[in-house]
């Protein structure tokens, strides 16, 4: 058989690939499209939110048995829907293996704020405060607004300035304790998740008197999470250059810059 011959057998298959991967594409629309449908028809026409009944019993000065928090974000969050945070916390994970197989995409460099005596000052002051309001976000979220999202976002905005000023080195390859607090929130989650199967039977169903504490524990890893996948979050779209090619191309710029 001829090359030509070859492409002109080739292309009606080809033709017939694409015709039916576009059809299986409309199919699949077509029956999410239904299903979204059917779903929106099916709700009540007064429905009544989870946030309704927690503010009804917190109105009469209860706490929810089931959730032992007196937080409706907290109680739902990590109780009622504790399923999609665990999912949550997974996307961050993966969030931040992503960025790295896409390699640094960042300019200004890890230590933009130098060794001065000033930054360093600042972040000697503002770390151990910012350990501390972590800390209490974490402690309240159970009762009051506050949580492990909160508190490991303040924790992470510590982790930056001192990666800024160079007191901390940032995220490396081959350190497993660093690898271990990138995935503590999912694995612990996982694991009081996996606690609850033989006690009640269920994933995440934390037994009776328990709940308060396992959501604490798990905020706690969770915290620790969400500030290791921010500082590497930073390191790897924001700060991948070194402060010398910063300072060079800066200088360069300046000097092409049209004077007026």
């Amino acid at each position: 058989m001829t090359e030509q011959s070859s492409l002109s057998v080739g292309r009606p298959l080809r033709g017939t690939y694409l015709l039916a991967s576009r059809l299986v594409l409309v199919i699949i629309a077509v029956m999410l499209g239904l299903a979204m449908v059917t779903a929106v028809a099916g709700l009540p026409a007064k429905p009544v939110g989870l946030a309704d009944v927690f503010h009804d019993t917190l109105r009469r000065g209860e706490r929810l048995d089931w959730a032992e928090v007196k937080n409706p974000v907290t109680g739902v969050l990590l109780n009622f829907r504790a399923y999609d945070t665990l999912l949550e916390v997974a996307v961050l994970v993966l969030a931040l293996w992503a960025a790295k197989a896409l390699g640094p995409v960042g300019g200004l460099p890890a230590t933009l704020l130098g060794t001065e005596l000033l930054p360093r000052a600042v972040a000697s002051v503002f770390v151990p405060v910012a350990v501390i309001v972590a800390g209490e976000l974490l402690w309240l979220g159970s009762d009051y607004p506050g949580g492990a999202f909160q508190a490991g976002t303040v924790l992470g905005g510590a982790l930056v300035l001192l990666r800024l000023t160079g007191i901390y080195g940032g995220l490396r390859e081959g350190r497993p304790h660093q690898r271990l607090m990138l995935a503590a929130g999912f694995l612990v989650f996982s694991v009081v998740g996996l606690i609850c199967l033989p006690l009640n039977g269920t994933f995440l169903d934390y037994p009776t008197g328990w709940a308060k504490f396992s959501i604490i524990v798990i905020e706690a890893a969770v915290m620790i999470s969400v500030a290791v996948i921010f500082l590497g979050l930073f390191d790897r779209t924001v700060a991948s250059g070194s402060s010398k090619d910063w300072t060079t191309n800066k200088n360069a710029a300046s000097a092409e810059a049209p004077v007026s």
